[in-house]
């Protein structure tokens, strides 16, 4: 953002490194999660959205990955892969949950990794990029979000607000500008448990659907060739922000 009245939008790329902790058990791994800084909670609970963001599911987050592939926790797995998925709106949240999920595991001490299977902990540090102007106008931000590709939905919906809050985000900029509406249905397509690419195209679905009523709905006293003009105007635009070339990390 250059002022409040603008907004641009960026891309990220994260450069990983290793955070110095690393765990073979259970307990190992709850005090890893209680000692590691937010950066890498983020990147192993948070981050691996943006690894898959064409999947046809969510991937796994690298907690549950770990407990269920090499402890073989499948059950503990689930019910982790469902904590991080509803309790990661921030760091403390997100902690929190974990380890109470950590001490809840039965005979945790007895589960071991074998050799080399341990968990190491790493850190995700975050290089943004613009990828358009400031923007003013709340269509054309929008039109930026859905030609830049995954990185820049992950960015702005679900990395700004998991650091800096809802304020800090594209999502503030849009409530401060009075989209409270847009604003929440990105919020909620955020963290809908959808992979990127899929709520990316359910966010040009719904846009698609409004803009077509509302071209409509204006060209409702126009002959019958205008108002079929218009509807498949209204379409084809959104259609277009998610064509194949859009589709880059």
């Amino acid at each position: 953002m250059s002022d409040a009245s603008h907004f641009t939008v960026r891309s990220v790329a994260h450069l990983v490194r290793p955070a110095g902790l690393t765990a073979s058990t259970v307990d190992a791994l709850a005090t890893g999660i209680a000692q590691a800084p937010g950066p890498s909670l983020f990147y192993h609970a948070v981050q691996h959205q943006l690894r898959l963001p064409d999947a046809d599911e969510p991937p796994p987050d690298d907690f549950s990955a770990w407990l269920g592939g090499v402890l073989q926790l499948r059950e503990t797995a689930e019910r982790c892969a469902f904590m991080v998925q509803t309790r990661n709106r921030s760091e403390a949240e997100l902690r929190e949950a974990l380890l109470d999920l950590m001490r809840s595991i039965p005979g945790r001490s007895r589960h071991e990794s074998p050799e080399g299977g341990e968990f190491v902990f790493l850190i995700a540090d975050s290089v943004t990029v613009p990828v358009s102007p400031p923007l003013e106008d709340v269509n054309a931000v929008i039109a930026a979000l859905l030609d830049a590709g995954p990185a820049a939905w992950f960015l702005h919906l679900i990395e700004e607000p998991w650091q800096r809050g809802d304020e800090g985000s594209l999502i503030g900029w849009l409530r401060a500008r009075g989209e409270g509406r847009l604003s929440d249905l990105l919020a909620e397509l955020a963290h809908a448990g959808l992979p990127i690419e899929a709520a990316r195209q359910r966010l040009a679905r719904q846009l698609r659907h409004r803009q077509l009523g509302r071209r409509i709905a204006e060209a409702a006293g126009a002959p019958e060739r205008e108002r079929r003009v218009a509807a498949r105007e209204a379409v084809s635009g959104i259609v277009r922000r998610l064509s194949p070339r859009s589709r880059r990390p």
